[in-house]
């Protein structure tokens, strides 16, 4: 679906924002496009979206539930915290069950 290697936009850019959330059911294309005309409303520079699905023995291995692992990945600075609660409302509106997992800078130190 949405593979990206993170790695490489941390090389070619040189940092991120990656907003990490857990998605409790696998999102359908028409959830990703509404969720990324949100983000576009409000972000106007270039952005990732990695999805990966948790299957069960993934989620024996790290005793989690199954389900998505979906990274948005931002290569301009961003208020992460507010970014996060967009999108949540996002997720909201569209009755996804979900977690945000974690929220942080990363910026390549190589």
């Amino acid at each position: 679906m949405y593979e990206i290697n993170v790695e490489d936009i941390l090389i070619k850019y040189g940092g991120a924002d990656i907003i990490t959330f857990m998605f409790y059911l696998e999102p359908g294309h028409r959830d990703l496009i509404i969720l990324k005309s949100g983000i576009e409303d409000v972000y106007d520079d270039e952005y990732f979206i990695d999805a990966r699905e948790v299957n069960e023995i993934t989620a024996k291995t790290f005793n989690i539930h199954r389900g998505w692992l979906v990274k948005f990945i931002f290569v301009k600075d961003i208020k992460e915290l507010d970014m996060a609660n967009w999108i949540s409302k996002g997720l909201d509106e569209l009755k996804i069950k979900y977690d945000i997992l974690e929220v942080k800078e990363v910026v390549n130190d190589v």
